[in-house]
């Protein structure tokens, strides 16, 4: 009797350790670069700033609609709550007018929350799907994954739309197998707040309408039941909910969009290409998570071939997804987290079948089967674990940004003017004449020497990338060398994180990674 009972808390505890874990991984390393310097995404500043925007201002109308508010909303009452604990610590009386540095963290600790939130939601809908023992196995992979670890550091919002888009499939799930009304609203309110996230998520509206569809029988044209109609009135209350100034300001919604799009649709020099499913392919193919990867797309085919119903509802989304963002010119990484979670049950499945397959042909019982379905998940996420872990301890020392920024206190003579690019370094621009520009190459040597610029400090990462594709960005990478060759190399810090943490994730490096050279303007 007790060895049952003790057998009956092994898998509430696994899940605990793996929720435990994950957090500590999404956790560890959140803040990287702080108090100094936080610029280091490229998003990541212009939401925290929207957010705190609200928080100084009382006034919820962004007036802009580049990026849908729902995450900014969620921030902002994080950092509310973050203001009131710093009441009670003195460190303020009034809501600051600005962002200040630990709202940074707040909105990266908010983030973490989501991608563990994820991780709980995936063993939920491998419960639903097949078994409890399936569950574990989806969290586990999720919680390791090295691409979904890395971006649960950012107070962006690529993993909230993960969160978001993994509860629909979760409640399309229950549309499909139980029927009630509440699921269809469910699902549909998530989708919509998917969408009310980050745009692209909104495709996720897919899986209640299919759920819809797959559980009613065709030939009694079942499916025309008017619940559906739940999941379309779900989906417009968390758009327009999450997005709750769009209609009154359709004219500026509209267009913002259509700037979105076009921007995705044309060029972003170092981040664009054709035939991106080749591109999104390669980078997690040849990435931490490759074997990861592989797993949970035999398990997605698996699945499918063996219960086409269940399958094609899980499959479905990421294969649209997948498809619309193949054809987009721009191209990231981070892209990529929405369909991780799918991944992971796809994997999970193929360890949970595969393990039980097996054992039978072994002519041996259940413990084997857990023992090999433990081995197999350990086996996969070996490589994205290792990686995940030199991430966290790599972002957690002393940035080279800021041993640059003392370099520069340290060497440049106060009052000197310093041409700087946007994503710099962190150093006391009050001691200084400083011009921060987009690009170095926004102007060529004779502007700077006419403007009077004695130091020129380059730093965005996208020159790696640019210089790696001369045949594609000549004039650029002409203009960066005529620059670089003409001028005096003071110092350079070039940092080297692990291949493993940088393969497959050039944006990685872009971010955390970029070579830092600070170069004399000749006279």
């Amino acid at each position: 009797m007790r060895s049952d009972s003790v057998v009956r808390w092994v898998p509430g505890l696994l899940l605990v350790g793996i929720i435990t874990v994950s957090l500590g991984l999404r956790v560890w390393g959140s803040g990287f670069g702080l108090p100094e310097y936080a610029r280091y995404h490229p998003d990541e500043h212009a939401l925290v700033e929207r957010a705190a925007q609200i928080l100084w201002t009382g006034d919820w109308n962004l007036g802009r609609f580049n990026y849908p508010p729902f995450y900014a909303y969620l921030n902002t009452g994080a950092y509310a709550l973050y203001f009131l604990y710093g009441v009670t610590q003195e460190l303020w009386r009034y809501v600051p007018t600005f962002a200040v540095p630990q709202y940074y963290q707040v909105g990266r600790l908010l983030t973490a929350l989501a991608g563990t939130s994820t991780v709980l939601m995936v063993y939920l809908i491998g419960r639903q799907l097949r078994s409890r023992r399936m569950g574990l196995l989806a969290a586990a992979l999720l919680g390791g994954n090295h691409l979904h670890v890395i971006h649960s550091h950012y107070a962006t919002f690529d993993v909230m739309v993960g969160l978001m888009v993994t509860l629909t499939l979760l409640f399309s799930e229950l549309i499909r197998t139980r029927g009630q009304a509440r699921w269809y609203l469910l699902a549909g309110l998530c989708a919509g707040l998917a969408g009310a996230t980050k745009y692209n998520g909104a495709i996720v509206v897919v899986l209640p309408l299919l759920a819809h569809v797959l559980a009613k029988p065709w030939g009694e044209w079942g499916w025309l039941d008017g619940r559906v109609l739940l999941a379309v009135g779900g989906f417009l209350l968390g758009f327009f909910g999450g997005n709750p100034f769009a209609l009154g300001n359709l004219p500026d919604f509209l267009n913002d969009l259509a700037t979105v799009l076009h921007h995705y649709g044309t060029e972003q020099p170092g981040f664009e290409g054709r035939g991106n499913w080749r591109w999104y392919a390669r980078a997690l193919f040849t990435s931490a998570d490759a074997a990861w990867v592989a797993a949970g797309v035999l398990g997605l085919a698996g699945m499918t071939v063996r219960d086409w119903k269940k399958g094609l509802l899980v499959i479905s989304f990421p294969t649209i997804y997948f498809l619309m963002i193949a054809r987009f010119v721009v191209r990231f990484e981070r892209n990529l987290v929405p369909v991780i979670p799918f991944l992971a049950l796809g994997g999970a499945w193929l360890l949970d079948v595969g393990a039980n397959w097996l054992a039978r042909r072994l002519k041996r019982g259940e413990r084997l089967s857990h023992g090999l379905a433990a081995l197999g998940a350990i086996m996969l996420l070996a490589l994205p674990l290792l990686a995940s872990v030199s991430f966290d301890r790599t972002i957690s020392q002393v940035d080279h940004r800021e041993v640059a920024g003392r370099w520069v206190e340290e060497n440049v003579e106060p009052e000197s003017q310093i041409a700087i690019e946007h994503y710099a370094i962190p150093f006391d621009y009050e001691q200084y004449h400083v011009e921060d520009i987009l690009r170095i190459t926004n102007h060529d040597m004779d502007w700077y020497r006419e403007q009077g610029y004695d130091v020129l400090i380059v730093s965005d990462g996208v020159w790696e990338i640019l210089r790696a594709q001369p045949e594609h960005y000549a004039d650029m990478v002409e203009a960066y060398e005529e620059l670089t060759v003409n001028s005096e190399l003071l110092a350079e810090f070039v940092p080297q994180p692990p291949g493993l943490v940088v393969a497959g994730y050039p944006t990685v490096a872009v971010y955390h990674f970029a070579p830092v050279r600070i170069y004399r303007v000749p006279e």
